[in-house]
């Protein structure tokens, strides 16, 4: 999460402009709080150039859940990454039928600086013929040849193995106690992964897992075992048919 804060730092400059020249200042780290200390502190990134009073600087905020400490070695190019020696290549394998034609980015850390590595989509010259016979219905076949050596690894596996797929779905089921409104993103950035599993990437506990459309696949189906008339007004009157004797929970002031 603050290496994609990072990266949207930098990815869009400030457009804030003085007598027709732009604000060429850098993003660094600020914090906000309150003078009569009744709200906490909170932290953004804004740009170096910014002087008091001016307007329509750049600024971005930072969520609750990112980690402000790595974000300040990041602007500040002090981050040395997770080991000594600096990882200038990396790989990832994504599925044509999702990511087709699109450009995907991804922070990408090499010699102490994180940068939007691209991910080059690899072609293949392997040539396939079909060859259909003149009567198909003398001849009810058809041949299909492939000519050429690949020149790209194998796909990733696709399916989840059971093990797995109960302990992700038990922890599943752990984020919904926590909080009703449970999405992909709050499962990834949370600290559930690591207590569950270990490792804080679900694509370091399977490959299959580099889909993130597994994971969504199951909460969805959790949260419709749950909550099978959803989250709204239909939910609570469900919910309400239920537990008709205690109406307590879901009255909780009566207008007249």
């Amino acid at each position: 999460m603050p290496r994609r804060v990072y990266l949207a730092a930098y990815k869009t400059q400030c457009q804030f402009q003085n007598n027709g020249v732009r604000c060429t200042g850098l993003p660094v780290l600020k914090r906000l709080h309150c003078h009569n200390n009744t709200l906490p502190s909170t932290y953004f990134i804004g740009y170096s150039n910014w002087q008091y009073q001016e307007k329509c600087h750049r600024y971005i905020s930072i969520n609750e859940n990112v980690d402000c400490n790595l974000l300040q070695q990041l602007l500040d190019r002090t981050y040395e990454g997770e080991s000594n020696e600096p990882v200038n290549n990396c790989y990832t394998v994504l599925y044509n039928s999702s990511k087709k034609h699109i450009a995907v980015t991804h922070p990408h850390h090499t010699s102490n600086i994180i940068k939007q590595g691209l991910i080059v989509r690899k072609t293949c010259n392997i040539k396939y013929y079909r060859l259909i016979p003149l009567d198909i219905k003398s001849c009810p076949y058809v041949i299909f040849l492939s000519k050429g050596i690949h020149s790209y690894p194998p796909p990733p596996p696709n399916r989840v193995p059971d093990t797995i797929c109960n302990r992700l779905q038990e922890l599943i089921y752990q984020a919904n106690d926590n909080t009703s409104n449970i999405t992909s993103t709050r499962i990834i950035t949370g600290n559930l992964i690591k207590s569950y599993f270990g490792t804080e990437y679900l694509a370091n506990i399977h490959d299959s897992l580099n889909n993130i459309d597994h994971l969504r696949y199951y909460i969805n189906k959790i949260q419709k075992e749950i909550h099978p008339q959803g989250q709204e007004l239909l939910g609570v009157i469900y919910n309400y048919s239920r537990n008709i004797n205690n109406i307590c929970d879901y009255i909780k002031r009566l207008d007249i």
